[in-house]
This record gives C-alpha cells, sequence and structure tokens, in this order.
C-alpha cells in the first residue's frame, strides 16, 4: 500500500529499489510474529541438489468471488535452489492433496529423493505422527521417502 502511495506522488523507482531503500533506513515496523525468532539458535542445514522438496499448505480463507467456499494453496518448494510452484484448491483432503503434488511436481519438472511436509493430515496421521497408510502408495508411486517435520518447530 505505502508503496502504491509514493508512485501515485510521483516516485518511478522499481518496488525492490523501494524495500532496499526502506530496509537501508530501518523504517520497517516492529513485526512482533518475527521478532521471537531473533537471537535464537539456527541450524544450516546442507540440501545438495535433487534432495528435499518441501511441501506446505497455506489457507487462504474464503474465495473472493464466492465466501462460501474456503481456498488453499499447496507449496511445493525445492530446498537447494529455493524454486518453488504452487496449486490453488478448494479443499485440504488427500485426493486433492495427490492432484496438487502431481500437478506441482510437473511444474517443477519432477521430483527429488525426499519429501518434508508439515504435519498435514491427508499425510502425516496426527495422533501417531507416523505416516498415513493411504498416503504410502503415493510415495511408493514416486519413488520417494516422505519425512515430516518436527512439530512445533519453523
Amino acid at each position: 500500500m505505502l508503496f502504491d502511495e509514493v508512485t501515485g506522488l510521483g516516485y518511478d523507482r522499481s518496488y525492490q529499489t523501494f524495500t532496499r531503500h526502506l530496509r537501508d533506513r530501518q523504517l520497517r515496523p516492529r513485526c512482533d510474529a518475527c521478532a521471537g525468532v531473533k537471537g535464537r539458535p539456527t541450524v544450516d542445514i546442507d540440501h545438495p541438489p535433487g534432495a528435499k522438496v518441501q511441501w506446505d499448505w497455506l489457507e487462504l480463507g474464503a474465495c473472493p468471488w464466492d465466501p462460501s467456499v474456503e481456498v488453499f494453496v499447496l507449496v511445493g518448494s525445492l530446498a537447494y535452489s529455493s524454486r518453488a510452484r504452487a496449486w490453488l484448491s478448494h479443499g485440504m483432503d488427500q485426493p486433492r492433496l495427490v492432484e496438487g503434488i502431481d500437478a506441482v511436481l510437473r511444474r517443477l519438472g519432477g521430483t527429488a529423493r525426499s519429501w518434508r511436509t508439515d504435519r498435514m493430515a491427508p499425510v502425516i496421521n496426527p495422533a501417531t505422527g507416523r505416516l498415513q497408510a493411504s498416503f504410502a502408495p503415493v510415495a511408493k508411486h514416486y519413488g520417494v521417502t516422505v519425512v515430516p517435520c518436527p512439530p512445533r518447530r519453523g
């Protein structure tokens, strides 16, 4: 919004230049959600090429043109290159997830040897933290191992 206002006043540079100047002058507002991770120890993980795809669901809420329908986005990102592709869905059930995985993998140009997922119920059993028996054939079809993210960790 701020960038739109500034361009309306005659600013003729790119969005990236604008945000870089904001960062350089430390003018960004404080983000309470991000503040909790500052100073906390982190681990750099080596990701060789072709080793891992990270899968995440994003809940976008009500669909703008039909508020009675919820919208979700499945995001697949390659850990090594940070290349990501997404797929829009009207639900988070397992058939839609499998359809979305196939669509995202086609957009990425293939799969990696391992898939890392958050604890999404169509893949990981919430009670046990193990792979859903109904999802095992999907992993076998793509020839991958599925690794759940540890609970309550970024």
